[in-house]
């Protein structure tokens, strides 16, 4: 059985004398060769090849080879075009009748040729004249593995082999003799260099044929050898005749298909590669032969030319083109160069890259290759064109499949809750019957499982199914009958209807085939997300959807009219917002129209683009070139950069440190960094944060900070009280619900309880020349979902900045800007996340929100992007408000958490079409600390520095050691200034605004005196009066992402003390008037509350009670017995006295501290440390920051001006991120 294709040639009557015909080399013919199947008797299938495969008829002239038969062992096959002949290997026209001559053979991976090592067996006399195997040849090659030779000899009882074939560019030899294997490798030299080599391999037989020796030689030198026992020796003297041996056949190359009656056992590698070089000059058993002209079978040789080309260097079906040229290789030897003419849609020296590696398409179009085209652009909803570029009103969406695994789909928002009920009902009109897709889907987020509850109805070659699931396990109804779907007929709309209440399902079309069923198991309520896919879905492959679906595709045709009910409510969705969707245009309407694509070239439609197969010889996406522009010897790009293909020419995108028309320019500094908003960007590492416990110079952990805790918690005290309204109770359970996710065991006294909570900030400087653009991105992206870890996001949208921020729940929390940014001029950017907390400052001017969990978590090694992505389709729909685009302007002073990153090419790891924005080496990130740049003669930077900076770039701090610390800071050890309250900077020079809201780092405190408010005398007039003594309360509003932290503390004589603080996440308490342990009590009961987020604690205490509030909720009261009714107690009740002891009693009148103290707010002066202070009750100082504190139930008691309070270290939450909080 051979292996045949059919070549080309035109007719000639048949001669005696052969003709020789020219034969294309092996330089010319494309790299990507299609294989056709083996068919018996020498009949071969359709399709062409390159000259000295197998022969062929010339399909333009008209020959009957039923009278006039065919030449050379032709046989004639009829078809329903005609008769024609169907040549052998070597022989070629229309009758067979033109001989092919090869004089060099190549071989190209799939090639082989076949001989006999000895002919006409039965008649040799002895044994010994048809056992030996020498095979001699001469070999070029580059290749690094395939099967060079194969000589086999099949008998009644055994066989015996030998075979060569590369490994890694190494010759290894294995031989059998019918009972074991030997494989040799000892040749440590490799023999792919394109030299030519002499290899001579021998297999003989002992004299009583029990053994066997096989060697091989290179070059005439003896490289391995071995010898082991033959399946001869098995057999009766009497057997050894010639007739022991059925047949001996070498194979070079590689082996046919067809079975040769021997099981070879080479290594997998091997088995199936074939050899890619040059042969010729071939020896069997010390006999001259042709290796094509005296072959018995063959595929695929042609005359040897190029190793390059010959080995198939080019992809993705471009063509191999030799060039000539005159130098010559380190041995002396002429050079073999070559290049690859690369088809549309791909570039690089081997055609190896594809466009959509530098998405060329616009507005988050999705960039996919494309059989013909090379590349389409899956456009997202409401963009059309080659790229996008152009709008879409959608009202019919028309849906096109998949393409590569990515089908197209819309997805409304369902406004309506679908839990217990649901009415679905749609239009469709199928393009096909023969498609097996999805038409709607309601599910869950993440991946699915036997057990994960959805909704999907599909189409199933005509008929529609319906499956849901409530978590019992999944159930199918579906329709008995496909629809009545015909091309010829007038298009009519089918209409589908589901809907479900509780576990019952039913699924009508067309007001008939009304199907029921009931789901498993006993729930009867639907949890899915609140979103309607239609047509697809957005997920690759359906990789995640639950059972079948992945073998589904996405709906070839229409889908309208959808409307879905829950309850009494009727959603018509297409009139709803939040859609979007992917490669979906409008029904009945053609992107392809008579000039879209030129010179003849073939348009193919896609949802809401289209893409061009081009004739030959024409090029790029609308087939308006003669070349294609970005091939490797085409176009003008410098080495480093990138094409991109435009409608007509080409441009290129730059790295990092280029620039000009074709990145052939070098950019001398980047100082202030310009965004050309051509699919640019830039991307940054997060920066270390350095611990000072730590040696110098070591990482201790990334500025994206987490809080990491786990602990103990004792399940939920319910304390009532009698002034809280029912709704207030029932919102607070619902808040500590979605915030204490945790849920104790049943009949656990504790259980553990995680939580990690995220914290950055970053500022930096913009100039915009565009309302809209990407300014910052960093976290999840769209081909990394199975990693859901959520994102962080800034963009400008029409002036205004949005800052979105999302975790693992997909839940999207937005803050934007009260101010508009001015086009063309500097504005300065500030945004950070405390846990929920998130702010955003645009000039001064703040706008906050707090995001439904502290747990938005974004991993640490993330690349910080800046002004766009690579791939813009890989950005989550929810990132950004509209289409994303690139931002277009100048870029500097980029801040992440107190670490300053310079943006130059040390910095940037990888980015797209950036420049400097003025052109010059000085620019904002030039000098630090406020220094001036200059430059010199040769215009090279230079910094004049303050007086309190020094360094190149003003990058160092000029130690207090040396320059004072002003306005009455002092000077710590490690050279740094601490500054009382209303200064900052290094220095302590700079004079802060009254803060509302104070800040504290670590080593903040402040000092409020004794608190007065004013009274009224009728003798002495209005007067300043302490408060009373009998009832004490003070509350505060605090956030802190920090587990520990001492809020508040007052004493007197050390005796009476009262402090309130956080411990390991929750709120505790300290007064001497509390019986237990350490005179603290601890609330866990009140849920982790270190998450950002404000809440307001207060302390309320007289002599008969102790009472602590949070968030309006009390949380812990005790009563406090006077001295009197302790008195009674130990007279009445000594047992009791045992357990509660009066310490109104035992300290005297006073219960605890009064007005007259003072209280320390986060710490104390002189860097006391917290835990020394109050005995071990605390133990950190407070990290965060604080408002409206007060003392005493008057409104006139909040304190919101803090500038007149002694203290140290003090900022301004309301300026958060202007200096980094101590570590």
């Amino acid at each position: 059985a051979f292996r045949r294709k059919n070549s080309i040639s035109t007719y000639a009557p048949p001669s005696s004398k052969p003709v020789t015909t020219t034969v294309a080399s092996s330089e010319e013919v494309e790299s990507a060769n299609t294989v056709a199947t083996g068919v018996e008797t020498g009949i071969a299938r359709g399709g062409a090849t390159p000259v000295g495969g197998a022969g062929g008829v010339d399909n333009t002239t008209e020959v009957d080879c039923i009278k006039m038969g065919c030449y050379n062992g032709g046989t004639c096959v009829t078809t329903s075009e005609g008769s024609r002949c169907v040549c052998r290997f070597d022989r070629q026209g229309a009758l067979c009748e033109l001989p092919i001559i090869i004089k060099n053979a190549a071989f190209s991976g799939d090639s082989y040729v076949s001989h006999r090592i000895h002919k006409d067996i039965p008649h040799h006399e002895s044994l010994d004249s048809v056992l030996p195997m020498h095979v001699q040849l001469k070999v070029r090659t580059r290749a690094t593995n395939g099967l060079m030779m194969l000589a086999a000899a099949q008998g009644t009882k055994g066989g015996h082999y030998m075979a060569l074939f590369l490994q890694k560019g190494l010759l290894q030899f294995q031989f059998s003799c019918g009972l074991q294997t030997m494989l040799l490798s000892e040749l440590e030299t490799p023999v792919n260099t394109g030299n030519e080599i002499t290899i001579r391999a021998e297999l003989d037989f002992s004299r009583n044929y029990t053994h066997c020796n096989a060697s091989l030689l290179v070059n005439d030198t003896l490289a391995m050898s071995g010898d082991q026992p033959t399946w001869l020796k098995l057999l009766p003297p009497r057997m050894h005749t010639p007739e022991v041996i059925l047949n001996t056949w070498l194979h070079l190359g590689g082996a046919p298909q067809a079975p040769i009656g021997l099981i070879i056992e080479l290594p997998p590698a091997q088995s199936g590669t074939g050899f890619t070089g040059c042969l010729h000059s071939l020896r069997i058993n010390e006999e001259t032969r042709e290796i094509f002209g005296d072959a018995l079978d063959g595929f695929g040789i042609t005359e040897c030319g190029s190793l390059a080309c010959l080995s198939s260097p080019c992809r993705n079906g471009a063509a191999c083109i030799k060039i000539e040229t005159n130098e010559v290789d380190e041995n002396g030897e002429k050079a073999e160069k070559w290049k690859c003419k690369c088809p549309t849609g791909y570039m690089g020296p081997t055609c190896e890259i594809s466009v959509c590696e530098d998405n060329p398409c616009q507005y988050g179009g999705t960039c996919v290759q494309f059989p013909g085209s090379g590349y389409l652009c899956l456009c997202p909803l409401g963009k059309h064109g080659h790229y996008c570029e152009h709008n879409l009103e959608v009202a019919l969406p028309s849906f096109s499949g998949s393409v590569n695994g990515l089908s197209s789909f819309v997805a409304y928002t369902v406004p309506i809750p679908l839990e217990y009920s649901i009415e679905l009902s749609f239009k469709i009109l199928p393009q096909t019957m023969s498609q097996i897709s999805l038409l709607a889907f309601l599910g869950q987020s993440g991946y699915h499982d036997e057990k994960s509850d959805h909704l999907a109805i599909s189409f199933i070659q005509g008929y529609i199914m319906l499956t849901w699931n409530l978590g019992g396990g999944p159930r199918r109804i579906f329709t008995q009958k496909p629809i009545d779907f015909r091309l010829d007929a007038p298009r009519v709309p089918y209409e589908i209807k589901v809907g479900r209440i509780g576990r019952q399902a039913w699924l009508s079309v067309d007001g008939k085939f009304n199907i029921t069923g009931r789901s498993p198991g006993s729930v009867s309520r639907m949890d899915v997300m609140p979103i309607l896919y239609l047509g697809g879905h957005e997920i690759a492959n359906f990789n995640t959807l639950p059972h079948d679906l992945p073998l589904h595709s996405g709906f070839q045709g229409c889908i309208y009219d959808v409307n879905l009910k829950a309850g009494q409510v009727t959603v018509p969705l297409q009139e709803t917002r939040g859609v979007r969707g992917r490669g979906v245009g409008q029904c009945g309407t053609r992107e392809c129209h008579r000039h879209a694509c030129q010179h003849d070239g073939a348009c193919l439609q896609h949802g809401a683009t289209f893409t061009c197969i081009c004739q030959e010889g024409w090029y790029g996406p609308l087939c308006a070139q003669p070349i294609n522009p970005c091939d490797s010897f085409n176009n003008k790009c410098a080495e480093g950069s990138t094409c991109v293909p435009l409608v007509n020419g080409y441009e290129c995108d730059c790295p990092v440190g280029r620039t000009g028309k074709n990145c052939d320019e070098d950019i001398r500094s980047l100082s202030d960094v310009s965004l050309t908003g051509r699919r640019s960007y830039l991307a940054v590492r997060w920066p270390y944060l350095y611990d000072s416990s730590d040696k110098l110079g070591s990482k201790r952990s990334q500025i994206i900070s987490y809080r990491n805790f786990t602990k103990k918690l004792m399940p939920p005290k319910p304390i009532a009280s009698s002034n809280q309204h029912f709704v207030m109770k029932l919102l607070n359970e619902v808040e500590k619900q979605r915030n204490f996710s945790p849920v104790p065991l049943m009949g656990s006294k504790t259980f553990e309880e995680h939580h990690r909570v995220q914290f950055f900030f970053i500022e930096f400087q913009l100039r915009p020349l565009s309302e809209r653009g990407l300014l910052l991105y960093f976290g999840t992206l769209n081909n990394n979902q199975d990693k859901k870890v959520g994102f962080v996001s800034l963009s400008l949208q029409g002036g205004v900045v949005e800052f979105r921020i999302s975790g693992p729940s997909s839940h999207v929390t937005v803050v934007r800007s009260v101010r508009m940014l001015a086009i063309g001029e500097w504005h300065k950017i500030k945004m950070a996340q405390r846990g929920r907390w998130l702010t955003l400052w645009v000039e001064g001017s703040a706008s906050s929100a707090l995001a439904p969990s502290a747990e938005v978590l974004v991993e640490p090694d993330s690349l910080l992007y800046i002004g766009g992505l690579k791939d813009l389709s890989k950005l989550p729909h929810n990132a950004i408000s509209g289409f994303p685009i690139p931002f277009r302007g100048c870029v500097r002073g980029l801040v992440v958490s107190g670490t300053r990153i310079v943006l130059n090419e040390t910095n940037i790891m990888d980015s797209r079409n950036i420049r400097d924005c003025d052109g010059t080496a000085c620019g904002g990130d030039s000098c630090e600390a406020g220094g001036h740049c200059w430059l010199d003669e040769k215009l090279q930077p230079h910094c004049i520095c303050p007086e309190y900076a020094k360094g190149d770039r003003c990058e160092y701090s000029e130690s207090c050691k040396l320059i004072p610390c002003k306005n009455n800071g002092r000077c710590l050890r490690s050279g740094r200034c601490s500054c009382p309250n209303g200064w900052g900077g290094f220095y302590c020079e700079i004079a802060m605004s009254k803060p509302t809201t104070p800040s504290f780092r670590g080593n903040s405190y402040l000092i409020l005196p004794p608190p007065r408010i004013p009274m009224k005398d009728k003798r002495r007039g209005p007067s300043m009066y302490v408060r009373p003594r009998e009832a004490i309360q003070v509350s505060l509003n605090f956030s802190s992402i920090e587990p520990d932290g001492l809020l508040l503390w007052s004493e007197h004589d050390r005796n009476k003390f009262l402090g309130l603080g956080l411990e390991n996440g929750h709120l505790k308490m300290a007064s001497n008037l509390l019986d237990s342990n350490n005179d603290t009590v601890e609330m866990p009961s009140t849920g982790f509350i270190a998450d950002g987020s404000w809440h307001l604690a207060k302390v309320l205490m007289d002599r008969n009670r102790l009472e602590l509030q949070l968030d309006g909720e009390v949380i812990f009261s005790e009563k406090v017995l006077d001295a009197a009714a302790a008195a009674l107690t130990a007279t009445t009740q000594r047992t009791v006295l045992t357990t509660r002891r009066s310490f109104a009693a035992r300290r005297g009148k006073e219960p605890s501290i009064t007005y007259e103290d003072v209280f320390y707010l986060g710490g104390f002066p002189n860097q006391e440390l917290v835990s020394v202070r109050t005995l071990g009750r605390f133990n950190e100082p407070f990290k965060g920051c604080l408002q409206d504190i007060q003392f005493g139930a008057e409104p006139t008691a909040v304190i919101t001006d803090f500038s007149a309070y002694k203290g140290e270290n003090i900022g301004s939450c309301d300026l958060h991120g202007d200096e980094p909080i101590i570590v």
